[in-house]
């Protein structure tokens, strides 16, 4: 019997095989799933990307490393939800 971390990391895989697309963290080529939204509050529209890596991909991101995703250039950081 599989435990719930395995389960997980295949699914996640699974994930990454059929929606991700290539993106490059600090020059490493990684799968991600990326949302691009926009939403309205008080101050007007703003616009939030969002990258899902997998866990095993966890050391190679860190706050401040640059993201080049089809031909832009992100920084990772972390936002409050």
């Amino acid at each position: 019997m599989s435990s719930i971390d395995d389960i997980l990391n295949n699914a996640s895989i699974d994930t990454l095989d059929h929606l991700g697309r290539a993106v490059f963290v600090n020059g490493i080529k990684l799968k991600c799933i990326i949302n691009d939204d926009q939403y309205e509050d008080e101050t007007g529209y703003r616009r939030e990307v969002s990258l899902s890596f997998n866990k095993k991909d966890a050391p190679y991101l860190s706050v401040g490393q640059p993201v080049f995703i089809k031909g832009t250039n992100y920084l990772i950081r972390i936002t409050e939800l």
